[in-house]
């Protein structure tokens, strides 16, 4: 200081300062790129799991769902030609039975799971992020309790009627085991008021699942898709679902 030379070490210091300043600006620059790149990477995970989990409902409603569908609504048409036409009741059961065809449908949630415990703001675009939520927090636990509802109310209908329309009875086969028949009650099933009401409930209910399934399955594409987008910017490979080459298994 009796040199003079304050000017200088007060620059000095401001240089040390203004260096350790830019040495934690890089370090936190550095730490949230690295950061920003881990959950970058995460929700690319989270995406393709996501993506298999709806790839796997779909496979389940192509090859399972469908199939029995088809043969409900198949079974109600029969069974309209036999009430309008009232010719042979000899194939009446075996179409009131495949009209009574039932599902069930569970959905695979867990990559959701994964994003929620993650956090959902790692995904940034926010047209895809609400989407998501949407799908699963809304429009699927929807419909699936429609259609879970609806059938407890449908079974307990049914089953009021038919005690005036079907009888069981017992048929002891040659093994000794025991296997039980549906018959009608009386073979005058066209002036039976219970029949038909049945079979109304029974059209209502596959109209019903018709429509829910076929929403079921747009919400599912419309996500995919999506999905398909997001991951094709970030030229990320993963298996594309095409219902084509989905083989029925009822």
């Amino acid at each position: 200081m009796e040199q003079n030379k304050t000017g200088k070490y007060f620059k000095y210091a401001i240089g040390e300062v203004v260096l350790v300043v830019i040495g934690i600006l890089i370090a936190l620059s550095l730490n949230n790129w690295n950061d920003e790149r881990k959950n970058q990477n995460y929700s690319t995970l989270v995406l393709k799991e996501i993506y298999k989990n709806l790839s796997e409902d779909m496979i389940f409603i192509y090859s399972g769902i469908e199939p029995r569908l088809q043969r409900k609504e198949d079974g109600i048409k029969h069974l309209k030609e036999h009430l309008y036409e009232k010719n042979s009741v000899d194939n009446i059961l075996n179409d009131y039975n495949n009209s009574a065809t039932t599902f069930s449908m569970t959905a695979n949630i867990n990559g959701y799971q994964s994003l929620k415990t993650k956090g959902i703001q790692i995904i940034k675009d926010n047209n895809l992020r609400n989407l998501i939520v949407e799908f699963y927090e809304i429009k699927l636990p929807r419909a699936l309790e429609f259609i879970h509802r609806y059938d407890a109310v449908l079974k307990q209908n049914l089953y009021d009627l038919e005690h005036h329309i079907f009888k069981i009875e017992t048929i002891k086969k040659k093994d000794n085991n025991i296997s039980f028949s549906q018959k009608l009650l009386n073979k005058n099933i066209y002036n039976n008021q219970n029949f038909y009401k049945a079979v109304k409930l029974l059209s209502e209910d596959t109209r019903h699942k018709r429509y829910r399934i076929n929403a079921i399955k747009n919400n599912y594409n419309n996500l995919m898709t999506s999905i398909e987008n997001e991951l094709s910017v970030r030229q990320i490979s993963f298996m594309k679902f095409d219902s084509i080459h989905v083989i029925k298994n009822f």
